[in-house]
């Protein structure tokens, strides 16, 4: 923050609507705050008086129908760079819309600090206000010109514009100024793999390296040893990326792309047409006729939900059990099956594999032999 001479100590003010104010902020349940708007607006009112106190400095909090006027008098920088502090908490909670009028006060007051601009136009970035987000970081990075933060997200606003030449030009610069920032390495690697996978893969890799535990960085990882056919690798660090947090969409997304990749190496190594999932889908179809619609629907749901996890369809070992079927099945058997019970039952969902020549197949020995 600038010297006490920088800044206005005039009184800060910013309003907001009730209506946009985070109500898992408060004690209160939800519900009942919002079937009493006097309970509301005095829980609204004590909540912002106890976050105002610590932060020193005088604060007046009025409410008028739905509107929250705060009006606050700093007596010091310290007050201000607390306040500031108490913006910065509310974005890491996720809560950006108590926070949003906070920073937009403390820019409006005179502070020359682009840590100011920074964090708003991230916060805007992250709510796809692309314009006015790019115009905050633009501010931000001319007056912190060293800061790879800064360049980097500007980059990634950029990025989100559709703007690639210029986001890979902010990201270049981030990395110049922090050759090991990570998530530069994550962000400038992605864009770069679009067009260049092999020069994306190293930031990449790198990026996973410093970033074990980060989702995104190991997916972004495998998709660029996707693009460069190293399939093996990529299912690796697919299996990491699901390990890593396995019930988020990213992880579907993983287990999506692991199945590519097994169908494309069942491809290769079986030819056009697999006689092998040919006859499983056979002895599938008899299955579900004999089993009935509601029995069907029991054994494809359960081999989908086990699939979520990932099936290993090029082992041969028959390592995988139900609790619908007796017996121990391969991953391919379980995906032949699903495949059947998805094209009787529901049609037009994507199973996430082609076996449709291999489906087709089947039904034309059944019907040779009906």
């Amino acid at each position: 923050m600038e010297s006490e001479t920088d800044i206005n100590m005039e009184p800060l003010s910013f309003e907001f609507t009730i209506s946009d104010f985070d109500l898992d902020l408060l004690p209160i349940d939800a519900k009942l705050l919002r079937a009493d708007p006097e309970l509301l607006q005095k829980a609204v009112v004590d909540y912002l008086s106890n976050r105002f106190k610590p932060l020193g400095g005088k604060a007046n909090i009025a409410v008028k129908r739905d509107m929250v006027a705060v009006t606050w008098l700093p007596s010091s920088l310290a007050d201000h760079e607390k306040l500031f502090d108490y913006a910065i908490r509310l974005l890491q909670q996720g809560a950006y819309k108590p926070a949003e009028p906070i920073l937009r006060a403390l820019l409006r007051h005179g502070s020359d600090n682009g840590t100011i601009a920074l964090n708003l136009g991230m916060m805007l970035s992250d709510q796809q206000r692309l314009d006015e987000a790019v115009t905050l970081l633009l501010e931000a990075s001319s007056k912190m010109p060293d800061s790879a933060n800064a360049w980097n997200a500007l980059g990634v606003a950029y990025q989100r514009q559709r703007n690639p030449d210029l986001a890979i030009e902010a990201l270049q610069k981030s990395h110049d100024l922090s050759p090991d920032n990570p998530y530069t390495l994550r962000n400038l690697g992605a864009l770069l793999s679009e067009s260049a996978p092999e020069v994306g893969l190293g930031y990449l890799r790198r990026a996973a390296e410093l970033l074990p535990n980060d989702q995104q960085s190991m997916y972004g990882y495998a998709n660029a040893l996707l693009r460069t056919g190293d399939t093996a690798s990529a299912d690796e660090a697919l299996k990491k990326a699901i390990d890593i947090a396995p019930f988020t969409e990213l992880a579907e997304r993983c287990r999506q792309e692991r199945t590519k990749v097994a169908h494309v190496g069942m491809r290769e190594r079986g030819g056009e047409v697999r006689m092998d999932v040919v006859m499983y889908i056979l002895s599938a179809l008899k299955l579900f006729k004999d089993a009935g619609k509601q029995k069907a629907g029991m054994i494809t749901f359960e081999v989908a939900m086990l699939g979520r996890s990932g099936l290993d369809i090029n082992d041969s070992a028959q390592k995988y059990s139900l609790k619908s079927l007796p017996g121990k099945f391969s991953g391919l058997h379980l995906l032949a099956l699903m495949y059947t019970g998805l094209k009787q039952l529901a049609p037009d969902q994507d199973p996430g594999v082609d076996f449709s020549k291999e489906y087709t197949q089947a039904l034309t020995m059944k019907g040779a032999t009906e």
